[in-house]
């Protein structure tokens, strides 16, 4: 459980885990006098814990398209007998602070396979109608969907081409989140490629989306959340 996963990882023992929590960022979010504050994990994520019973409405979305050109449709490659897409729903799913998992397509007849693969996983769909390398839009379409319809507030950021990523890690940003109120918490630069986490409010985004006009932005979601002039950014570190 989230609990055991919490109290393991926050009371001496040395494997990977998340001992250590920075918070960077205009005003910081461990300390308001500080820009920069470092410490154990242990009071933040106990005080999550606490209030789990109010915990926010937690959509995680993970954009997916098949016309990568590194690796086309790669979204699909098999893994051990599946494609990638459903392992990877298959591991956010295993995480107990996930209330829904949507995986965000384009439309077309060439995105129908991933479709078919996605209901099989039992995931959700959202088809949609974007420019290329708009991913920004996509997302914020997804995630307003969302909000409408469930009252979701947190959002996590999972990428279509992670199998690997952690359940464990995915409630341990989503405590942290809720329980700091911060806008973007994250495992990058914590944790091994693969595993990258991102988890932030719905406010967050908006903001995002409605003042983010440079290409970069629009096609990387989150690059503007890491501006720390304007967020206050909550990174997980691993123990090694």
């Amino acid at each position: 459980t989230v609990t055991e996963f919490i109290t393991r990882t926050t009371v001496g023992d040395r494997r990977p885990g998340i001992p250590t929590f920075i918070s960077t960022g205009t005003g910081g979010v461990c300390s308001p006098s500080s820009s920069r504050s470092v410490g154990t994990c242990r009071s933040w994520l106990s005080h999550a814990l606490s209030r789990m019973d109010l915990k926010m409405k937690t959509v995680a979305i993970i954009p997916a398209h098949m016309s990568s050109t590194r690796f086309p449709g790669k979204v699909l490659a098999n893994i051990e007998g599946l494609p990638m897409i459903a392992r990877v729903v298959d591991r956010v799913r295993q995480a107990k602070l996930v209330d829904y998992i949507c995986v965000a397509c384009d439309p077309g007849p060439a995105e129908a396979l991933l479709h078919k693969w996605v209901e099989h996983a039992k995931g959700q769909i959202f088809i949609g109608g974007h420019e290329p390398k708009d991913l920004l839009s996509l997302f914020y379409s997804t995630a307003e969907l969302y909000k409408n319809l469930y009252g979701v507030d947190t959002i996590v950021r999972i990428t279509s081409d992670c199998p690997l990523v952690d359940p464990a890690l995915i409630d341990a940003c989503i405590a942290v989140q809720q329980a700091t109120n911060a806008p973007y918490v994250t495992t990058l630069y914590g944790y091994p490629e693969g595993t990258d986490t991102e988890v932030f409010t719905m406010a967050a985004l908006h903001t995002i989306y409605t003042t983010t006009n440079d290409d970069k932005g629009r096609e990387h979601v989150t690059w503007g959340m890491r501006d720390r002039t304007r967020f206050a950014c909550c990174y997980l570190s691993g123990d090694g």
